[in-house]
């Protein structure tokens, strides 16, 4: 098959080579996100309650009503 085969290597630097900094700040972010989870005291049961309070405030945000007030 013509042209699939390239005769000659092409050197091309990689577009997504590693950056060292990059990668520092996504650890630093990660680790700053589980230290303020876990001074939050989140248990089960303030998941579930949460769950709950999200449901009651999403059901009544759809459908809008824009004409009952």
């Amino acid at each position: 098959m013509a042209g699939l085969t390239p005769s000659a290597k092409i050197n091309v630097e990689n577009p997504f080579k590693p950056s060292w900094t990059s990668r520092a700040i996504v650890v630093a972010v990660v680790a700053y996100l589980f230290y303020s989870v876990s001074t939050l005291g989140l248990t089960f049961d303030r998941l579930i309650i949460g769950f709950g309070e999200s449901e009651r405030l999403i059901s009544r945000m759809i459908p809008p009503d824009f004409f009952s007030h």
